[in-house]
């Protein structure tokens, strides 16, 4: 590890300790999704030691044109605090001030943040934002420049003291360079959106977990438990607008075991694409003039997306097949299917009509099939299983 002389490299270590980010929050706004909401608290259960982190305040001038949330963290004898904005897409880091016994206090600011997070979490996502900045303490004050180098790892269920649940994990690299010298560390951090920072471990294998807090995972929809493996794609497909579930609550209802029809999913893609209903001409003679889901369906027919069930009809009430969604969604994204069929899924022949699309839609790491090397071609596609296909889709389709 390359060492800086004097006082500032000391506050060089000093800010890097501070830099394990601690503050998360809930969602129904960006607020909400990220946990950040004035008085959350999380308590944590270190190697040796316990961390105690929480939502103090909020802060609109600090930060010219942005709400920021102030967290104040406790660990051991050092205390510190640190500023974070939330919208429905990001949550970034702006600055904190941290509190070592060696050095005395040390005030860091960030210029621009550095993004922490985007919404929606998708699995493979990775990004890096530097930002420039100055530090002082001890009577001097020197400029640094971080950046921050994040990549979504994996979805996975982690147990917690009061339930399990569906938690992101993250892995961050925060390098910093000050005074021609630098340092950098890797964490690994477990979030669950509504309910915040779970889990969180360094390189070394040291972690801390989450031991209690006042934050409930708040419940969207009622018939989706914390539990339910596609709680989190649909929840955010719900803060993007693409759905406000199958019926009024409150909460409201989202039904993600009941099968998708036709004119729902043309619906579901059409929001998905930001796009808009066309006119309704009555083209399908099972879709009049006054369907509710008319300018929809004729919106994908507009776009070439499909051409109905048959010459005349479009069949709106009919389920979506595993197979049938992979070519809605390739041909919404304005993919070809793959040129041949290699036979990635054993129920997937290469005389099936769908299986260069059911290819291509794994090739683009939309689906990894239904399980035990199955693609389930035939089965019909649930709300659930929907809203995991269009958050895990890349542009235009993800929310």
């Amino acid at each position: 590890m390359e060492t800086m002389q004097s006082l500032s490299g000391k506050l060089l270590i000093a800010i890097m300790a501070c830099l394990v980010i601690g503050a998360s929050a809930h969602a129904q706004s960006g607020a909400e999704f990220w946990a950040m909401q004035v008085g959350n608290s999380w308590s944590y259960a270190g190697f040796d030691y316990t961390r105690q982190d929480a939502i103090a305040r909020t802060d609109s001038t600090t930060i010219p044109g942005y709400l920021t949330f102030v967290t104040t963290s406790t660990d051991g004898t050092d205390q510190y605090s640190s500023w974070y904005s939330a919208t429905s897409t990001e949550m970034r880091e702006w600055q904190e001030v941290g509190w070592d016994a060696t050095v005395g206090q040390v005030t860091m600011r960030l210029h621009s943040g550095v993004l922490w997070a985007i919404n929606p979490i998708i699995v493979g996502d990775h990004w890096i934002t530097t930002s420039n900045g100055t530090a002082s303490g001890g009577g001097q004050s020197f400029p640094f420049t971080l950046s921050l180098d994040v990549t979504v790892l994996s979805h996975e269920s982690v147990t917690l003291p009061f339930g399990v649940y569906q938690a992101y994990v993250f892995r961050h690299t925060i390098n910093i360079s000050a005074d021609g010298a630098s340092e950098s560390m890797t964490q690994f951090t477990w979030f669950v959106p509504y309910l915040g920072i779970v889990k969180r471990q360094d390189e070394m294998g040291y972690s801390e977990d989450l031991s209690s807090t006042n934050v409930t995972a708040s419940r969207m929809f009622l018939d989706v438990p914390s539990t339910h493996l596609a709680r989190t794609f649909i929840e955010q497909l719900a803060t993007a607008g693409i759905t406000g579930g199958c019926a009024a609550g409150p909460p409201p209802q989202y039904c993600p075991e009941d099968s998708i029809t036709r004119g729902q999913m043309a619906v579901f893609l059409v929001t998905s694409l930001g796009s808009t209903p066309a006119g309704c001409t009555g083209r399908f003679d099972d879709v009049p003039i006054g369907h509710p889901f008319c300018g929809f369906i004729e919106r994908l027919a507009d776009d070439g997306i499909t051409g109905g069930c048959s010459a005349a009809n479009f069949c709106p009430n009919d389920a979506v097949s595993r197979g049938q969604m992979a070519v809605f969604i390739e041909a919404a994204l304005g993919n070809p299917p793959n040129s041949s069929c290699a036979r990635q899924f054993t129920d997937v022949t290469s005389a099936s009509p769908f299986c260069r699309f059911i290819e291509r839609l794994a090739d683009d790491g939309i689906t990894g099939g239904c399980g035990s090397g199955n693609f389930c071609p035939n089965n019909p596609v649930t709300r659930g299983e929907m809203a995991v296909f269009l958050v895990a889709a890349p542009s235009p389709l993800d929310p």
